[in-house]
C-alpha cells in the first residue's frame, strides 16, 4: 500500500492548491495534477468551503487507487468552474479541479469513483427541493418523486461519463419528472408538418454546403447574439422561444443590437396564424404572426408561462413589422450544410430548429460543445 502523507499546514479553506489542511490529502490525478482533498465516506459529507471563484461541486467521488479509500474533489466540466485551479478530465466529460504539480512526490494516486450512496441522493435531493422549491401534497409523493429523482441522478453520472461526450448533464428542475412526464408537457408542443407551414412566406432557397472549410468551433454567445437562458416553464410554448430565439440572433447579426423579445406575445397574439398558446404551435406560424406584426420587447412584455389575451397594442417595439420577409431552409440529415448555415455571419440569417428525436438525456443538458 502507498504511503499517504499528511501536511499540517492549515489551508484557508478546502480544496486548496497544496500544501493541504490536516483532514486532507495530496492526491496525484491524472497527468501532472494535484489538490488536497478530504476524505469522505458512507456516513460523512464533503467539505462546501470552497477556493474563491470556484463554482464546481464537491463530491465524494475519488478513490485512492493503492488503499481504496474514498476522497472529495472539486467535480467540473471546464476550467471555469475552477477559479485558479484546471479542470482535469477523467473520464467521458468529468474532470477534477487540480493545480500543477511542482514536483515529484509520493502522492496518492486518485482516480475517479463516482459514490452515489443512498445518503448521498438523500442529501442531493433535499438540495434539489430546496433550490427548485419544491414541495410535494404527501408523503407518498414525495417518496415517489425521490424514486425518480435517484433514477435521473444515476443517468446524468453516467451520461457523463460516455466516451467522446459533447455535451454537460447535470441535475435541474425537471430530475424528479419522468421522461413521459417531461416530454408530455415539453416536447409536446411541437407539430411537425412540411412546406405548407411557411405558406405566405417567401421561400429563399435550400441552403447547400459549398465545400468551404468550416470552423472547427463556433459560440455565438461570445460574439454577443445570444440573450441569456430562458424558461418555458409547465407551458407548451417551445415554439415561441424558438421563435424569439432565432430572431433575436438574427436582428443582432443585422443591427448590431441584441433585444430581448417576448414569447408571451407570441403565446397570446398568435392564434390566427395556427398557434394554441401553451398548448402548442409551430415556429413557423410564429414567424407568419411576426411578418405581419412588430414584436415587442421581453421587458414590455413579460413571460407568464400561461394563455392570456394580446397585450401587443401596449407595449414597446423590439423587431418592427416586415422584418421577416422570408425563410432559407437546410436539407435534413445534411450536417455540413448545417454547420456552414449556423457559422456564417450573414446580414440576416435566422435558424431555428425543432427537436423531435425523443430522447430523455435533453431534459438534463447543461451544456454543449460543438464539433465539426
Amino acid at each position: 500500500m502507498r504511503a499517504v502523507a499528511l501536511v499540517t499546514l492549515a489551508a484557508a479553506t478546502h480544496y486548496e492548491k497544496p500544501p493541504c489542511g490536516s483532514d486532507e490529502v495530496e492526491g496525484q490525478i491524472g497527468q501532472g495534477g494535484t489538490a488536497c482533498l478530504p476524505t469522505c465516506s458512507m456516513s460523512s459529507s464533503c467539505p462546501t468551503d470552497v477556493p474563491q471563484g470556484v463554482t464546481a461541486k464537491p463530491e465524494c467521488a475519488l478513490q485512492d487507487a493503492s488503499s481504496g479509500k474514498m476522497y472529495c474533489g472539486l467535480i467540473c466540466h471546464e476550467d471555469s468552474e475552477c477559479g485558479d485551479a484546471k479542470c482535469q478530465i477523467l473520464q467521458g466529460n468529468i474532470g477534477v479541479c487540480t493545480y500543477p504539480q511542482e514536483e515529484k512526490a509520493d502522492r496518492a494516486a486518485i482516480t475517479y469513483a463516482p459514490f452515489l450512496t443512498e445518503a448521498s441522493h438523500k442529501e442531493a435531493f433535499e438540495d434539489f427541493m430546496k433550490t427548485y422549491e419544491k414541495t410535494y401534497e404527501s408523503d407518498e409523493e414525495k417518496a415517489t418523486r425521490f424514486a425518480i429523482f435517484v433514477e435521473n441522478r444515476v443517468y446524468i453520472q453516467r451520461l457523463n461519463m460516455e466516451e467522446d461526450q459533447t455535451a454537460t448533464f447535470d441535475v435541474n428542475e425537471f430530475a424528479d419528472m419522468t421522461w413521459q412526464e417531461f416530454r408530455s408537457i415539453y416536447v409536446g408542443g411541437y407539430k411537425p408538418s412540411l412546406e405548407k407551414q411557411w405558406a405566405g412566406l417567401a421561400h429563399l432557397g435550400t441552403h447547400t454546403y459549398s465545400g468551404a472549410a468550416l470552423p472547427a468551433e463556433v459560440d455565438w454567445t461570445t460574439k454577443g447574439a445570444v440573450t441569456p437562458v430562458k424558461n418555458q416553464q409547465q407551458c407548451g410554448s417551445c415554439w415561441a422561444f424558438s421563435t424569439t430565439g432565432s430572431l433575436e440572433g438574427a436582428w443582432e447579426i443585422a443591427t448590431g443590437k441584441l433585444v430581448s423579445l417576448s414569447e408571451q406575445q407570441l403565446v397570446d397574439c398568435s392564434k390566427k396564424e395556427g398557434n394554441m398558446g401553451c398548448r402548442g404551435g409551430l415556429m413557423d406560424d410564429g414567424f407568419k404572426y411576426v411578418k405581419e406584426n412588430a414584436l415587442c420587447t421581453e421587458d414590455s412584455y413579460p413571460y407568464e408561462a400561461k394563455d392570456g389575451t394580446c397585450k401587443a397594442s401596449s407595449c414597446t417595439t423590439g423587431l418592427p413589422q416586415g422584418s421577416v420577409t422570408g425563410y432559407q431552409d437546410v436539407a435534413t440529415d445534411d450536417e455540413q450544410a448545417l454547420m456552414e448555415a449556423v457559422s456564417k455571419r450573414t446580414s440576416f440569417t435566422l435558424l431555428a430548429v425543432a427537436l423531435q428525436k425523443e430522447t430523455a438525456h435533453l431534459c438534463f443538458v447543461a451544456a454543449t460543445r460543438a464539433k465539426s
